[in-house]
């Protein structure tokens, strides 16, 4: 009788340990800047600052298959803590491509991150995205 007793609290002791796990993993935050393009459009695109978090950050840089031209779409990653501004990472696509950024934040920075896209000769449609989920 004892045993199965005890059985029984383990399971449902288990049991609400993993809804706990999973409403906290649901309640995460995305947090997102995005910087878009269009034909015509050659000037930088930034997108709106957001709080960086000691997180990873993550991008990606896509132009579609409708983009014109050889000039290729540059997508940047950037960071402003206390005091600089810095280029976390970035990428060159090609019209129809698409490629993924990410930083590590190694010493747990904080301050604020944004996206910016720029298409040298207005020949792009598409945009750069960079995001914490916390």
């Amino acid at each position: 009788m004892k045993k199965k007793l005890k059985l029984r609290i383990t399971v449902f002791a288990t049991c609400i340990l993993l809804m706990f796990l999973m409403v906290t993993s649901a309640l995460a935050t995305i947090y997102q800047s995005t910087a878009q393009v269009s034909i015509g459009y050659a000037a930088k695109a930034v997108g709106s600052k957001q709080s960086l978090s000691t997180d990873q950050l993550r991008g990606i840089v896509v132009s579609y298959s409708t983009s014109t031209g050889s000039d290729p779409l540059y997508g940047a990653m950037c960071t402003r803590g206390d005091i600089w501004i810095h280029t976390r990472d970035s990428a060159n696509v090609s019209p129809g491509c698409s490629v993924y950024l990410l930083w590590d934040n190694p010493n747990r920075l904080t301050g604020t991150f944004w996206a910016e896209a720029t298409a040298t000769g207005g020949n792009h449609n598409g945009y750069c995205t960079a995001y914490q989920d916390r």
